[in-house]
């Protein structure tokens, strides 16, 4: 008899593990084509920023780009699988610490692409609407650059962009400014 009930709860365990109603599925969240064409970067190329409030210059060389995503279950049961896209290049100085620079797919949102900058351990993102500069032109290091946004507004850091060249100008909360002294693009 003992041996009928755990054949019966053998064979019942069994078949539930082979049933499967809940259709479960892998669903991508992919940052967008026109997101990726906001930032200018390869991953390969060579950025020379001055950190103007000390007067030093770091040159920064693209060791390439690196894609990931982030996983979420929508429910440990049923639910499908979620993964949202992120991706990254990292640039290596010699005296200096690296710069990270990428966009990702955030967890709450699944529409538009959050850019992310990681410059010597100070992290700042938010969107970019490069599309929609909010500054007509900026000079920076003697140089004039055009439809410029700077963001963001409501944090106590400060960014500008094009989509040119990237980010011109940093200004971060310890103080430290930098400057985009020179973009070297690689190309294929």
């Amino acid at each position: 008899m003992k041996k009928l009930i755990y054949l019966t709860l053998l064979i019942s365990v069994f078949y539930a593990c082979q049933k499967d109603d809940c259709n479960k599925k892998d669903v991508y969240y992919n940052v967008r084509d026109v997101d990726k064409n906001m930032l200018p970067y390869s991953g390969y190329d060579t950025i020379t920023y001055v950190r103007t409030n000390v007067g030093d210059t770091h040159t920064f060389i693209g060791i390439g780009k690196k894609v990931t995503y982030d996983v979420q279950s929508e429910n440990a049961d049923c639910g499908n699988t979620l993964y949202y896209e992120k991706y990254y290049y990292t640039y290596k100085s010699s005296d200096f610490n690296n710069i990270v620079i990428g966009q990702n797919i955030p967890l709450v949102s699944t529409s538009r692409a959050n850019t992310f900058f990681d410059f010597n351990n100070q992290y700042f993102d938010g969107s970019l609407y490069l599309n929609e500069a909010n500054l007509d032109s900026i000079i920076v290091l003697n140089k004039k650059y055009y439809n410029v946004q700077f963001i963001p507004d409501d944090k106590p850091y400060k960014a500008y962009f094009n989509k040119e060249y990237g980010c011109i100008k940093m200004v971060f909360t310890n103080g430290d400014t930098w400057e985009l002294l020179n973009f070297k693009k690689y190309t294929v």
